[in-house]
């Protein structure tokens, strides 16, 4: 069931709350404290701990990445994904290479209508806002001939914050009630997580093919809420398969050799509550210009740039921008 989903099913405990407080004219603050009171206890974000997560999680994936998709018809939900991963090697012999690492990640996603178009001139716009910085280790560590062992760990803190507009006068109504407990909150996260994976690299005369597989586990956790933020606690886990197959061009852009890449992936989130954001898998399909700066650079050795299409269940589709580097 996704986040938008268990908001949906909290309507009506709010609609009978609010039509409770238009009908009790004497004790007005009292009756919206009482309100108030009864939405915190049907109200705990525990039960968004998965969505939440995940959002966070989905945001500090260890890849390059400028993503939006379109969430449940194209039109309702869309979540924008920027992350930008820098690192630096710190060890290498023996076979083994490690890897300082960090990571600036912003995410988004926003409902167009919560109120779902259910009362004529009413809507309610909420945007869900996360951003964190994250450092970490990586290990590479080369197993036989053309396969490579993968062990990561990345620990961070990040802001999550939710703001919602309100359109109408009885969508407006609901705000003194709703404030600040179902839409309209922030809290400080501490976040880690640990990645183990493979990789395996062959060339092919010319060519190059590069296939990557690796599970994820996140734990996110919160701290410093607003005042009527119930916080939460959430555990997260992500599959993820991609290749990428590089070929020559044939030719130079000032001196520089050019190549295309030809990018394939897969993710998945997994666990009982994977579609807690309206999706739970998706697959990538792009392509991007390679520029090998080797010959004038010890530090990097190319840089490749292009897009991608994205399309996974629940009818969600989307884009990206591909953006890479190689050491």
């Amino acid at each position: 069931m996704s986040l938008l989903n268990i908001i949906n099913k909290l309507k009506p405990i709010i609609l009978v709350n609010i039509l409770c407080l238009f009908s009790l004219d004497s004790a007005l603050a009292d009756s919206l404290d009482d309100i108030r009171n009864r939405l915190k206890e049907d109200v705990k974000h525990e039960q968004y701990s998965a969505a939440y997560g995940i959002l966070m999680a989905f945001e500090t994936e260890p890849d390059i990445d400028s993503s939006t998709y379109y969430i449940e018809d194209a039109d309702d939900t869309v979540l924008d994904v920027y992350k930008i991963p820098l690192q630096t090697q710190l060890y290498s012999a023996g076979g083994m290479d490690v890897y300082g690492r960090i990571g600036f990640n912003y995410a988004t996603m926003k409902a167009n209508d919560i109120m779902d178009k259910g009362i004529s001139g009413n809507s309610i716009r909420a945007k869900w806002t996360t951003y964190s910085t994250t450092l970490g280790v990586v290990s590479e560590i080369k197993i036989i001939e053309h396969y490579s062992l993968i062990m990561a760990l990345d620990s961070g803190i990040g802001r999550l914050e939710n703001t919602a507009q309100y359109k109408g006068t009885f969508s407006k109504a609901l705000k003194p009630a709703i404030d600040g407990i179902l839409f309209d909150w922030s809290t400080n996260t501490a976040l880690i997580s640990g990645v183990l994976g493979a990789k395996y690299n062959t060339y092919l005369s010319e060519n190059e093919l590069e296939i990557r597989a690796h599970i994820s586990h996140s734990y996110v956790t919160t701290f410093s809420e607003t005042k009527d933020f119930s916080g939460f606690s959430a555990n997260t886990n992500t599959f993820s398969l991609a290749s990428d197959f590089t070929h020559s061009w044939h030719t130079r852009l000032m001196s520089y050799p050019l190549s295309g890449i030809a990018h394939v992936g897969y993710t998945s989130f997994l666990g009982s509550d994977r579609d807690v954001l309206g999706f739970k898998q998706f697959v990538e399909l792009g392509y991007s210009m390679k520029l090998d700066i080797s010959q004038k650079t010890k530090i990097l050795q190319s840089l490749n740039m292009g897009a991608k299409l994205i399309v996974g269940d629940n009818n969600m589709d989307g884009w990206g921008l591909i953006i890479g580097y190689r050491f």
